[in-house]
C-alpha cells in the first residue's frame, strides 16, 4: 500500500478554507488533476455525499465521503478503477491564528499482485506525490485568489 501525505499553510482563516473544501462536488475548482467534477448524491457534504471526477489519464472516478467532521475535515473512499484496487483520502484543517494548516493523506492499494507492486514503486507513487503537492498548492491558490485552477497548474518548486 502506498501512503502519501502533505500539508500546507494557507494565509486565510479556517472558515474560508473549509468553505472551499466542504464543497465536495466542486473539487475541480482547485485540484489541477481534476478536469471536471460534480455531486452525484442529494447532498454535497456530509457522510454518504458522493461525487464524480473526470481525471485525464484515469477517466471517470467515483468518490464518496465516509467520515465528516464539520469545520474540521473529512475522509472519502474511491471506487476501484484501472490498476487501483482500494484508495482513500483524508483532509483536515487546523486554525493557526489568522492562517490555516491543511493536511491531507492518500492511501492507495494496487491490483495485479507483483506487477501492481512494481508499477506502484516505479510510477504510481511519484504521480501521487506530485498530485498531492499540486492539489495542496492549487487549494491555496484558489482560496487566496478565487481563481479556478486549471490542469496546467503546478506547485511552485521550493528554492
Amino acid at each position: 500500500m502506498t501512503k502519501v501525505s502533505g500539508q500546507i499553510v494557507i494565509d486565510a482563516p479556517a472558515e474560508k478554507v473549509w468553505e472551499v473544501l466542504a464543497d465536495f462536488g466542486g473539487v475541480y475548482k482547485w485540484a489541477p488533476g481534476v478536469a471536471e467534477s460534480h455531486s452525484t448524491s442529494s447532498s454535497n457534504s456530509g457522510v454518504d455525499a458522493a461525487r464524480h471526477c473526470d481525471v485525464p489519464g484515469f477517466g471517470g472516478i467515483e468518490e464518496f465521503i465516509t467520515e465528516w467532521n464539520e469545520g474540521v475535515g473529512f475522509s472519502y473512499k474511491v471506487e476501484p478503477f484501472g490498476m487501483i484496487d482500494e484508495s482513500s483520502s483524508t483532509w483536515k484543517i487546523t486554525p493557526q491564528g489568522d492562517k490555516t494548516l491543511v493536511y491531507t493523506e492518500l492511501n492507495v492499494n494496487m491490483r495485479f499482485g507483483l506487477f501492481g507492486s512494481i508499477m506502484e514503486r516505479l510510477v504510481v507513487r511519484r504521480k501521487i506525490e506530485n498530485g498531492t503537492r499540486n492539489a495542496l498548492a492549487g487549494l491555496k491558490q484558489h482560496v487566496m485568489t478565487g481563481e479556478l485552477i486549471g490542469s496546467d497548474f503546478r506547485a511552485p518548486v521550493a528554492a
